[in-house]
């Protein structure tokens, strides 16, 4: 449907070019015609000339030989209007404003639509009404908060992003996020997606470890990250799915320790637009975000 509407469209499009374009061309080309005819038959000749080649009422070609029916109606109302308006100043000008305004009330239950699902997406369409078929007997799907490290401080541009220190840093960040309270007094564990029932989902490198500092050893956490990313079963995080790398990691080739990248996922609960549960989840994804500015 779209590609016939698509051939239809450009098809009168191309016929569209290609009337008015002659219509041009044949303007010209009858102007050039009636300039060279006024040039042959000029109606004032010099007294030198030959008066004897004269062309009787020749000066009549200077003016309209034809009259448009639509053209004279539409002189004769906006000429009718203009004088009107000229008379009647206030009432123009009442009138006008009067019906600008009525035409605007429009803009009183005027609202920004930012859902891209609406933006993007025929109500009417398949994958609209799957969408809600899902979300209807499933739940709307989760919401995604990510967060992403990446080393700028190199001056030859991005580079490993993985130290010790920055291990004990980025646990601390995430400590401070789990103690986290909202605005309105929410913790992650009010919002997040439990899919065993207990603990939320955090897709991080911490969960290598189990989510504490004391686990990690400074002179093997290298290896220790490298085999746990190799092995993403044997190092489970609390929430008891294995963690896959490509993931949690971005910009590397053979070892996850050399990685430009972090990726840190917390997974939030979704619900139905306009409902309490809905504000709570953006209420704490609110401080999240405040609380990740504050600590980069």
């Amino acid at each position: 449907m779209s590609f016939a509407i698509i051939i239809i469209y450009s098809v009168f499009l191309a016929l569209l070019v290609l009337a008015v374009s002659g219509h041009v061309a044949y303007a010209k080309h009858s102007k050039s015609k009636n300039e060279r005819l006024r040039l042959l038959q000029d109606s004032s000749p010099d007294d030198d000339e030959d008066e004897g080649e004269l062309v009787h009422n020749a000066g009549l070609l200077d003016k309209p030989q034809k009259t448009y029916r639509l053209n004279t109606l539409c002189d004769r109302a906006f000429g009718r209007l203009g004088r009107t308006s000229a008379r009647f100043p206030a009432i123009t000008i009442g009138t006008s404003i009067t019906i600008v305004a009525l035409l605007s009330l429009g803009w009183l239950r005027f609202a920004l639509e930012t859902d891209p699902v609406k933006l993007w997406v025929s109500p009417d369409s398949e994958a609209a009404k799957e969408k809600a078929f899902f979300d209807q007997n499933f739940g709307p799907f989760y919401r995604a908060n990510q967060a992403f490290l990446v080393n700028d401080t190199l001056p030859s541009g991005p580079g490993p992003v993985l130290s010790y220190d920055t291990l004990r840093w980025w646990f601390d960040v995430e400590s401070r996020i789990q103690r986290m309270r909202s605005s309105q007094g929410y913790s992650l564990d009010d919002v997040c997606f439990k899919p065993t029932g207990e603990a939320c989902v955090v897709q991080s490198l911490t969960g290598y470890f189990g989510g504490e500092i004391e686990l990690v050893d400074p002179d093997t956490w290298a290896d220790d990250l490298e085999a746990c990313a190799e092995q993403p079963v044997n190092c489970l995080p609390e929430f008891q799915q294995p963690l896959n790398p490509h993931l949690l990691f971005g910009g590397y080739n053979k070892s996850v320790v050399d990685a430009e990248a972090i990726v840190v996922t917390w997974v939030v609960n979704n619900h139905a637009e306009g409902t309490d549960a809905i504000a709570r989840a953006m209420d704490w994804e609110s401080s999240l975000k405040n609380t990740l500015l504050a600590c980069s």
